[in-house]
């Protein structure tokens, strides 16, 4: 028996310094402006833009905003400054689109993102995460875009750094990825110069999804034989679907030194360009916990219960509780919460953050005196799991247990629900743990950050 409890902590006063943090560091940029503003020296106009290009791209000031202090600035001080802000900031005037992959792609390049992750954070080293997933733009069109995103470990902004354009995906993922592939080994082995001072620049994890993983890869498809990025088992088909059975020892894993060379016959379809980035295993890559559980494991299990095998299907009656119960915390659910609980009815339409929540938090309350104890049970090893593997600071003990309630997970799914139903998302559980040793907490590497960015393109 696993005892769960469950502490809420406020976070009014947290959320209240912090507030006060960021008004400080403002008014400090702004006392700095004003100081330059007054100063009759026009030997400080250099320092005056360097503080103002600052405080705009710190804060996300609109152009129109920035352009009107900037008028104000000009009339009734003696310095002079530009008058719009796209030369304040050296917003290039021409775009060069290329024809690429029988669609068009606009590389934005990394050194003005460098530039404002540096404002933002002045480290000396970048940690960089790169994201690439495509977007469909339509449901009545085939149209869609492509994206390379970049985020750097120390905070969750996130970058444009390329988008294509096209009726399909790029037909060449190492035509698609070349752009950006040399912009990094340049950065990468001549540091970046930022105020005289030189940044390491690391390619710290590649976040995709499985179809997007496989593209830039260069490997075969997550339905394939040998699709597992992380070791060599072979799928089997039962009931016609193709899974991935239970072995309680590992299969071998994969090496960097044999995917450099393409000697994965099986799994590799071409050599990917991803083996010349000085300092990256792309064999390594991360499990992006978003697409993994959430949009996984979380949904499989719940759309089981609704129309699964019967020896685990729920009742109408009791998923219309489970509902009753989702709806009723609404009413309770703080402004913490990006989403609020619904009907789990609507679980097709479920955003990767309501999965989280149901997980994380909705879940263990709402099914706990309404499905079987051995069913609530399996659920709880993976909640704890998780719940875990968040957390900002953790042990290798720590690790140890999560790694051995997965495990657990993984045996009594196949025992609860059926060989036919271990899918290659419910296998890569078991080498969650293997990244969070690498990587750090689950957060450090999930794609939840660039998914917000998606949303906001998309919009």
């Amino acid at each position: 028996m696993i005892d769960v409890h469950i502490k809420i902590i406020p976070t009014e006063d947290h959320n209240k310094c912090k507030s006060n943090i960021e008004m400080d560091n403002s008014n400090s940029i702004i006392n700095e402006m004003y100081r330059y503003a007054n100063d009759d020296n026009t030997n400080n106009d250099n320092e005056l833009k360097e503080a103002i290009a600052v405080w705009a791209v710190s804060h996300n000031i609109s152009h129109t905003a920035c352009n009107a202090l900037l008028k104000i600035l000009n009339q009734y001080t003696l310095h002079k400054l530009p008058v719009d802000v796209r030369t304040l900031l050296q917003t290039p005037r021409q775009t060069y689109i290329s024809k690429i992959c029988e669609g068009e792609y606009f590389y934005f390049g990394l050194n003005d993102i460098f530039k404002k992750m540096l404002l933002k954070d002045n480290n000396t080293h970048i940690n960089l995460l790169i994201n690439i997933d495509g977007l469909p733009l339509a449901k009545s069109s085939q149209a869609s875009l492509w994206i390379v995103l970049c985020s750097n470990t120390v905070n969750k902004t996130v970058y444009l750094a390329g988008a294509y354009f096209g009726y399909k995906k790029p037909t060449d993922s190492n035509v698609f990825l070349q752009s950006l592939i040399n912009d990094l080994i340049n950065f990468i082995n001549n540091n970046y110069i930022y105020n005289g001072n030189k940044v390491q620049i690391r390619l710290f994890a590649l976040i995709c999804d499985a179809p997007a993983k496989s593209f830039v890869l260069c490997v075969k498809g997550h339905t394939d034989f040998y699709s597992c990025t992380k070791c060599e088992i072979k799928r089997k088909y039962i009931n016609g679907r193709v899974c991935f059975p239970y072995k309680k020892t590992l299969y071998p894993f994969r090496k960097d030194e044999l995917f450099s060379v393409n000697a994965y016959k099986d799994f590799q379809i071409r050599y990917s360009i991803l083996n010349i980035i000085p300092g990256f295993l792309p064999i390594n890559n991360t499990l992006d916990y978003m697409h993994l559980i959430c949009l996984g494991v979380v949904k499989k299990i719940i759309l089981l219960w609704i129309k699964g095998p019967l020896a685990v299907r729920l009742s109408v009656r009791t998923i219309n509780r489970i509902s009753y119960l989702l709806i009723l915390l609404r009413n309770t659910t703080s402004y913490d919460f990006a989403r609020r609980p619904r009907s789990i009815k609507d679980v097709k339409q479920w955003k990767a953050v309501e999965f989280r929540n149901f997980l994380l938090y909705t879940g263990p309350i709402v099914l706990r005196h309404v499905l079987k104890q051995d069913i609530y049970l399996h659920f709880l090893s993976l909640h704890i799991a998780v719940a875990i593997l968040i957390c900002p600071n953790l042990h290798e003990e720590a690790i140890n247990y999560a790694e051995a309630l997965l495990n657990h997970f993984v045996m009594s799914f196949e025992i609860l629900y059926g060989k036919q139903y271990m899918s290659h998302n419910i296998h890569n559980l078991l080498h969650l743990c293997s990244d969070v040793r690498t990587y750090g907490p689950l957060d450090n590497f999930s794609a939840f950050r660039f998914e917000n960015y998606m949303a906001f393109i998309k919009k």
